[in-house]
């Protein structure tokens, strides 16, 4: 899937690689004015033109395109990307290292785990170091969220003795997708206006990323009842 997210799209005309496309449409994405035109079938590997024209006027004004879809992305040298297929697992630490860097969306990380349960014993899940807004532990089909830290939720109630499913749903923003993305001091500005773009000094030409997903890993914690 790859969809081309265009905004104000009655007042574009578009074309992939020389050809017209539509974009009539009633799909859209992250705000109603931001219209999802499926452009796959007239996408190639290489290098691909998109081409925007329309009545340029004092109502109207040139927006960011963005692509949306189920693909990866992989950096390049001289601060260029390319899209690449999605990788089959993730590791711990930022997903954006790992072909997700402008990612605006949720993450499931899931693992089937053997705890010995006994009487005696309660078991908590603790997130290490997790990246995101917020985060849901699924425990044999049983959903529990975590809002706060400390990022550690009791699942002695969710666990059986034996193989226990466990998933971890690490909810990101859309932050890496519409930035700060090159404002030198990134998230650490505190705020972000139209201030924050008045001069050059401030910017950068590379990207500034926030990192998302399980960064350090989760633990199974096993102890026994009063401990």
């Amino acid at each position: 899937k790859l969809f081309l997210l265009l905004e104000s799209k009655e007042k574009w005309n578009l074309e992939i690689n020389g050809v017209k496309v539509s974009t009539k449409t009633s799909a859209w994405q992250f705000d109603k004015c931001i219209a999802k035109v499926d452009i796959l079938k007239y996408v190639k590997a290489g290098t691909n033109t998109v081409r925007i024209t329309g009545v340029y006027d004092y109502d109207i004004a040139v927006e960011e395109l963005y692509l949306s879809g189920e693909f990866g992305v992989r950096s390049l040298t001289g601060n260029k990307y390319a899209i690449t297929g999605e990788p089959k697992t993730l590791a711990d630490g930022d997903w954006g290292y790992q072909g997700y860097p402008f990612y605006a969306g949720s993450m499931i990380y899931e693992k089937d785990v053997v705890i010995s349960n006994g009487k005696n014993n309660k078991v908590a899940l603790e997130l290490n170091n997790p990246k995101g807004t917020i985060f849901f532990v699924h425990v044999n089909g049983k959903k529990l969220p975590l809002v706060s830290e400390p990022w550690k939720v009791d699942i002695t109630g969710a666990v059986k003795e034996g193989k226990n499913n466990i998933k971890i749903e690490v909810v990101g923003s859309v932050r890496n997708t519409f930035g700060p993305l090159h404002h030198k001091l990134g998230d650490e500005s505190g705020w972000v206006g139209p201030y924050q773009f008045v001069d050059d000094a401030s910017q950068k030409l590379e990207y500034v990323f926030t990192p998302y997903g399980l960064l350090e890993g989760a633990s199974i914690v096993v102890s026994e009842v009063g401990k």
